[in-house]
Order: C-alpha cells, then structure tokens, then sequence
C-alpha cells in the first residue's frame, strides 16, 4: 500500500473516530449515521424573511408515538425553568429513525442569540419535563444569531432526554 493511500485511509479512520466520540449516534458498521428524507436546504420558504428553518435529527435508536415536538428559544441550556420563547409546538408528527425532519417556522418574529431548544415528547413521557429514557431532547451547538431574514441552522440531533 502506498504511503499517501496508507495517510489517506488513517485520517479518513481518526476522523470517523473522533466524530462517533462525542456522542454522535454510529450505524452498523461503525461509522457516522447518514440521516435519510426531506431536507430544509430543499425548501423554498427557507429563503423568505421571517423564517427560520432546521432539520431536526432522528436517530436510529427512537421508537415509539410522539406526542408533540416543542421548538423553543433559551438565553442558556440546560433548560431549568419555561423557555424565553416558544417557537413551535408541533402536532400529528410523522417520524422515522434515522431520518430528518425538516422544520420551519412563519412567522419568526424573534431576533438576537438565543439557545434553540428542542423537546419531543413520547406517549407515556412528560408533559413539561422531559421524562428521562422516554423523550428525546436537542438543542443547537452554542448560541444561534437569529435574524429577520430566512434563515437555515445547523441540524439540531435528538437524544434520550436525561438529567431532569
């Protein structure tokens, strides 16, 4: 094997390895889960002003019926009380493991930085609280500028909710 192809394949390996260490959910063979489905890059509104727009994340491990996905807004997270703003409250929710599912928001009528905050409650699991091992909990990777202009963020990935 050549050096270059020998270097290739060893960063290619560290790069796989140190995605799948911090937390993020790994498939059959061990690499990085690739989610399926409609995406919010696809979506026009995504561009208009006034809208806000995020893949939400499912991972393969979710089962279950959800109940209701609240996208909220938090001047810090961990949550430890009500959010600062409730952006959604979405109902009759169809949800597939592994796959995105493409929010968006009209009106966002909020601006400044913000924590986005994403709570997916599951048939026998909280109603305010997430219940621990039984919904599933997400937030954005520090704060987000929200502007008045359309606007896509970064996938937001779902987990089992723990430490309420």
């Amino acid at each position: 094997m050549s050096k270059c192809l020998h270097l290739l394949l060893l960063s290619t390996l560290v790069a796989v390895s140190a995605a799948c260490a911090d937390g993020t959910p790994t498939d059959e063979d061990g690499g990085p889960v690739v989610y399926e489905g409609p995406s919010v890059d696809d979506d026009e509104r995504c561009d208009e002003d006034r809208t806000l727009c995020v893949d939400v994340l499912i991972p393969p491990s979710y089962e279950g019926t959800p109940r209701m996905m609240a996208v909220a807004l938090y001047t810090f997270v961990p949550p430890i009380g009500p959010p600062d703003e409730t952006l959604a409250e979405l109902e009759d929710l169809e949800l597939e493991a592994g796959h995105r599912y493409p929010v968006v928001i009209q009106p966002m009528l909020e601006t400044g930085d913000w924590d986005v905050w994403i709570n997916l409650y599951m048939e026998g699991g909280g109603e305010f609280i997430p219940a621990n091992g039984i919904d599933m909990v997400g937030s954005s990777d520090g704060k987000v500028t929200l502007v008045a202009e359309g606007q896509i963020l970064d996938p937001i990935e779902l987990d089992f909710a723990g430490g309420f």
